[in-house]
């Protein structure tokens, strides 16, 4: 996991990827099918390893200030339809309901996504929050929105995420510790439930996403 920002080549793989998913079922071979290029070298390119080409046009890209988006989310429809995962992710003692299958959807602006996330829209996820450990900032049954994209798994310092330690899903925010990586509720009367990450214990830990937006029942 790294903290950079996010740069073209980064955001255009994460893209490549999310529209691999949506249009063609994850197959690399279908989508090499449809664009006439060699399966082999596309997936040696959605592994990340960068041809000499890709890294000079991503230099001057990022020097540019140039970031890729699929055209639907750049032309398409006024609102965006997010799916709401199936999973409850838990503020405090983790949930098993890790699927990852969907249950319908939410709209958003396109216009607003486009100001809190250069992911698409379709590597985002709407879920429900079970537990207290992130009151009051985020309460028991709030809604949150999910950057599940390339961008939503760097970590920041501060920041919020859903993550998964064994067969349970949290949210958390991100605090950098002393040798390891701490995940730790708002809610300081439930810090039985904060979550340390040691190097070499990444089995069964993965980021699934960054909490951009959270909706509150008032």
């Amino acid at each position: 996991m790294h903290t950079s920002a996010m740069g073209f080549v980064e955001n255009f793989l994460d893209e490549l990827k999310a529209a691999r998913d949506s249009r063609f079922g994850g197959v690399n071979q279908k989508m090499a099918k449809a664009a006439e290029y060699d399966p082999t070298n596309l997936g040696r390119i959605l592994r990340g390893e960068k041809t000499s080409w890709l890294s000079s046009l991503g230099r001057l890209a990022d020097a540019a200030g140039l970031v890729v988006t699929q055209k639907n989310a750049a032309t398409g429809d006024e609102y965006a339809f997010i799916q709401i995962a199936e999973a409850k992710p838990s503020a405090g003692g983790g949930s098993l309901e890790t699927s990852g299958k969907t249950e319908g959807s939410l709209a958003f602006r396109r216009d607003w996504l486009g100001s809190k996330t250069r992911t698409s829209p379709e590597r985002l996820r709407v879920m429900f929050v079970a537990g207290d450990s992130m009151s009051p900032t985020i309460s028991n049954g709030d809604v949150v929105l999910v950057d599940e994209g390339g961008q939503g798994k760097e970590l920041r310092e501060g920041k919020v995420y859903v993550i998964r330690k064994g067969d349970e899903i949290f949210v958390k925010r991100y605090r950098r510790g002393v040798g390891k990586q701490l995940f730790l509720g708002d809610n300081r009367e439930t810090s039985y439930n904060d979550v340390e990450v040691f190097p070499g214990d990444e089995d069964g830990f993965e980021v699934i996403g960054r909490v951009i937006w959270a909706g509150k029942e008032l």
